[in-house]
């Protein structure tokens, strides 16, 4: 079933008026102050900080892992997506750096086309949150592995991120930060407050989450589609955390709850 059909199934607003009678909301009132902070840190162009004041009208929001010099091509699709359809609305264009996920197997490798060769660097990385990996210990192997392309202005830009996903933040910046592009960082200290209040809802029902996610599963089944997520049952969305003789980890399933 074709995504547009499906779509229209479920009932989900689509096109460029439905997205404008949905601008204006009321938006985290911390929120432009944050952005501003955590650009500030990151040195973004000026533009990006211009763009901010789109977010009184709202946000085009899209997203990506965190991975190596901006991750698969799509990356940059989605971004030149958003940034326009933001464009035509009058809203900000928000990019979430996914910077939680800790599967790291999926953006540990770099892979790059050289005299009709494709070269691939593969990096040791720890089972951690992008946004909790240090980038410094990787750096020189990625700009080695460049070469001269490390050199370009906006690459070095970015290869100076302090963390996987920062890393990842910056190359948006370098690529898209002159069209207006914001990038969001759940876990940047500048930002990772403004989710205190939903932290505190889920706590207090840590269940409701994955049974609204296996709901809408449950629903999209019985339209002929074909679920993109299902959480096992009695899990919740919390992951943990566990320190065990200096070494940290995050489990990859949720826990039971029970």
């Amino acid at each position: 079933m074709e995504a547009q059909v499906l779509a229209q199934l479920l009932g989900l607003p689509q096109g460029e008026e439905v997205l404008k009678e949905r601008l204006g909301r009321e938006g985290h009132p911390h929120l432009p102050a944050a952005l501003a902070a955590y650009l500030k840190r990151l040195q973004a162009p000026r533009e990006a900080f211009a763009a901010l004041e789109g977010l009184g009208q709202g946000a085009v929001v899209t997203g990506q892992q965190a991975g190596l010099l901006g991750g698969p091509a799509l990356t940059f699709y989605k971004a030149h997506t958003a940034l326009g359809l933001a464009e035509k609305v009058g809203a900000a264009s928000l990019f979430w750096v996914a910077s939680q996920d800790h599967d790291v197997e999926e953006v540990r490798h770099l892979h790059l086309l050289l005299e009709e060769e494709v070269r691939i660097l593969s990096l040791p990385l720890p089972p951690l949150p992008a946004g909790r990996i240090p980038f410094a210990p990787y750096r020189e192997a990625v700009r080695e592995f460049l070469g001269p392309w490390s050199r370009d202005t906006r690459v070095a830009y970015a290869l100076e991120g302090e963390t996987l996903s920062e890393f990842f933040a910056r190359t948006l910046l370098a690529f898209w930060g002159e069209r207006g592009l914001i990038p969001f960082d759940p876990m940047a200290p500048e930002l990772a407050p403004l989710f205190q209040k939903a932290l505190e809802r889920a706590l207090e029902d840590p269940l409701a989450s994955a049974q609204a996610i296996n709901q809408e599963a449950e629903r999209i089944r019985a339209l002929g589609g074909k679920p993109p997520l299902k959480r096992k049952p009695g899990a919740t969305n919390f992951f943990w955390k566990q320190i065990k003789e200096g070494f940290s980890f995050i489990r990859k399933e949720p826990l039971p709850m029970g």
